[in-house]
């Protein structure tokens, strides 16, 4: 799995009709968005994620990368400046949250960029395993809040694309600026959005000649990261420790102040069970790289189990004929209605 994040996020070169500028994301807007997830969250979202502080360690700032036209660029540094529009593009890239970058997709954002007459803003956000849902997302949300605040672009000039798995984050973002009461940008454009990764549609299991995904999903060699321990491997190790003369030693803790402490700590996840033709089916191996299993249906990371796709902002879904995927034939009904 390291191997394909590596391949897919390697240098890439740049087109010389292209303009690239790397800004960083400043720690005061990424604190801004953490906070809107925690109250959003609440205590018992909180406990179902692990906790309130993980998801916000990064080991380097988080970026993003302008995109425009090299003409669009110099009109805007000529002296005077030629006028130009202030509508901004923010990008999440696909890649079913743990490959990709970018870099791989700068060629499609350079020609939005360029048909929008307007610049792109790409950001580069943690990659699952090594950085689980609600990762991407709080990235996602500072970009977001990144334009509004830091570069003072008004909401009705913003307009936010993904593809695939990153056209399924711009989904939950746009119901979770809704919820919290922020702004929606103008529009928002979704390409083969990746929205149901519970894979509850019967058509993943059905004909895939013109869907490049294929029905069985991914299939990588394992990572160091991932996958979590499931509650069988919890509970053997948990058998596996005896305690040692060190630890007979230690002082007794009063177990009540004890309870208190670690009152906070997330239960074990339970097993997932299916119900197949009548018969309980335990799922055991982790079905995607994102989240664990017991978080798949989770409304951030399957914007298909909002309760209401109301009150957002006009919303440009593009599909292939040639598409075979559950999400075709679910937004295929939304998009009649």
């Amino acid at each position: 799995m390291e191997s394909l994040q590596s391949f897919t996020s390697g240098l890439i070169n740049i087109p010389q009709w292209v303009h690239v500028e790397v800004s960083t994301v400043h720690k005061a807007t990424i604190s801004k968005a953490a906070h809107y997830l925690v109250e959003w969250f609440g205590p018992e979202g909180i406990k179902q994620i692990g906790g309130e502080k993980w998801w916000q360690w990064r080991p380097r700032p988080l970026t993003g990368e302008w995109i425009e036209m090299a003409s669009h660029y110099r009109n805007r540094i000529r002296k005077p400046p030629v006028p130009q529009p202030r509508r901004t593009l923010l990008y999440v890239h696909g890649g079913a949250y743990f490959f990709n970058s970018v870099g791989t997709e700068r060629y499609q954002i350079q020609r939005h960029a360029r048909k929008l007459n307007c610049r792109a803003f790409a950001v580069n956000y943690r990659l699952a395993p090594q950085f689980p849902f609600p990762c991407a997302f709080l990235d996602a949300l500072a970009a977001y809040l990144y334009l509004l605040d830091d570069c003072d672009i008004p909401a009705t000039e913003i307009l936010i694309s993904g593809d695939s798995s990153g056209g399924g984050l711009v989904l939950a973002l746009l119901c979770f600026v809704r919820d919290v009461g922020l702004p929606l940008p103008a529009g928002a454009m979704l390409i083969s959005p990746w929205v149901d990764l519970l894979h509850s549609f019967p058509s993943i299991v059905g004909e895939d000649m013109g869907d490049y995904i294929p029905n069985f999903g991914f299939h990588h060699k394992p990572s160091l990261a991932w996958p979590p321990p499931t509650a069988e491997d919890l509970a053997s190790l948990r058998a596996s420790i005896t305690p040692s003369s060190s630890q007979a030693a230690l002082p007794i803790v009063d177990p009540d102040r004890m309870a208190e402490k670690t009152s906070h700590k997330p239960q074990l996840p339970s097993v997932l069970k299916v119900n197949i033709d009548g018969e309980e089916i335990e799922v055991r191996d982790q079905i995607q790289m994102v989240a664990p299993n017991e978080l798949l249906d989770h409304p951030l990371i399957s914007p298909i189990t909002q309760a209401s796709l109301g009150g957002l902002c006009p919303l440009l879904i593009v599909l292939s004929s040639d598409e075979r995927s559950n999400e075709a034939r679910w937004w295929s009904r939304i998009t009649t209605r």
